[in-house]
């Protein structure tokens, strides 16, 4: 577990524009989608964002990956992990996210999760990285990742 905690995910200029201008274009609704890249053995290096629409019933206070664009980007080997927003919380998880973790978390292996925030008063965003690991219980939890 110790290699674990010294790997970190690299995210592409290219796609943290994405994340970012995906976060504030959904605004005030939670948006979603697929992280694709590859694993290195000093972790992970996120090269593409697929937005997925959000089909939650609650969509300012929950995701829901749409099946469609879900079993899409499910098929790719590239597929990563997943990403959402958080409109007007921390990047921390919450219990309705661990809870929706069950539903795929045997599918991914990071988790990423970004709130509003300024930079120079330029919008940005804090983004929360998580690994996704199996318990001895069967079920799905997140740890903490290092974002490079």
């Amino acid at each position: 577990m110790q290699l674990q905690s010294r790997q970190q995910c690299i995210l592409t200029p290219e796609v943290r524009r994405s994340l970012v201008t995906h976060l504030y274009r959904v605004f005030p609704e939670e948006g979603c989608g697929a992280l694709l890249g590859d694993k290195t053995d000093n972790g992970w290096i996120l090269d593409h964002f697929q937005p997925i629409r959000n089909t939650a019933s609650n969509p300012q206070h929950m995701f829901k990956l749409d099946p469609t664009g879900w079993i899409t980007s499910s098929f790719n080997p590239r597929l990563m992990g997943i990403f959402h927003t958080h409109p007007n919380s921390s990047p921390v998880p919450s219990p309705e996210d661990t809870m929706q973790l069950q539903l795929f978390g045997e599918m991914i292996q990071l988790y990423l999760i970004a709130s509003r925030t300024s930079v120079d008063g330029e919008p940005d965003a804090e983004i929360g990285v998580y690994t996704v690991h199996r318990q001895e219980n069967g079920l799905y939890a997140l740890e903490s990742l290092g974002l490079a």
